[in-house]
């Protein structure tokens, strides 16, 4: 899962590896220069899942404290003890977040649950606040049955440059496809509660 951050000076990525037990995966994420120089590891616990760059220096992950609770965290590169929980009692699983380009706004979505529903999340960095976007039909034929052989149409749901479109990869349709969401200009700043669609 390697990225660039927006300034394209640095890079972060997942050091992952499999015991014999394939359900016993663990990952740990570090940062670096271009030249593979000035390494930061952070300070988790087994597992680090998606991450996204917030600007140049800040960073989130879904990752295991080391106090043993899962929760998205903002990493301050360079300050590897620097961290600050996003949405503590608001996530309770895994997603792939990125960040508008203000860094304001955390995208992220959530795996289908048992009804096999998947969510599109719209975080508020600067209030705490949760905005559910839309609610995503995941047929179960569009993911595998093994754990260890896994492959699924996840949301992956990122911004456009500007910060006025999301996309997302969904086969809510029954087919997969890559959906966008037109948020029109400064959408966010005047009703994001107003965004909420199901599909």
């Amino acid at each position: 899962h390697a990225l660039f951050c927006p300034s394209g000076q640095r890079m972060a990525f997942l050091h992952r590896w499999v015991p014999r037990n394939p359900m016993g995966r663990r990952s740990r994420l570090f940062t670096c220069d271009l030249e593979g120089k000035d390494w930061h590891l952070f300070s988790t616990r087994e597992m680090v899942s998606h991450l996204g760059w917030r600007d140049a220096r800040q960073l989130a992950a879904y990752c295991r404290l080391p106090d043993g609770r899962d929760r998205y965290v903002l990493f301050a590169d360079g300050d590897p003890a620097a961290t600050r929980i996003l949405g503590e009692r608001l996530f309770s699983s895994d997603g792939h977040p990125s960040f508008s380009p203000d860094g304001r706004w955390m995208l992220t979505d959530t795996y289908p649950d048992r009804m096999r529903r998947a969510w599109l999340v719209l975080f508020d960095t600067t209030t705490g606040r949760r905005y559910n976007i839309a609610q995503l039909r995941s047929p179960r034929r569009f993911a595998s049955k093994y754990p260890d052989r896994h492959w699924a149409c996840d949301l992956h749901p990122r911004f456009d440059r500007r910060g006025r479109y999301l996309c997302f990869d969904s086969a809510h349709t029954g087919r997969r496809a890559l959906c966008t969401i037109d948020l029109g200009e400064d959408r966010l700043a005047r009703e994001p509660e107003a965004l909420s669609i199901c599909g």
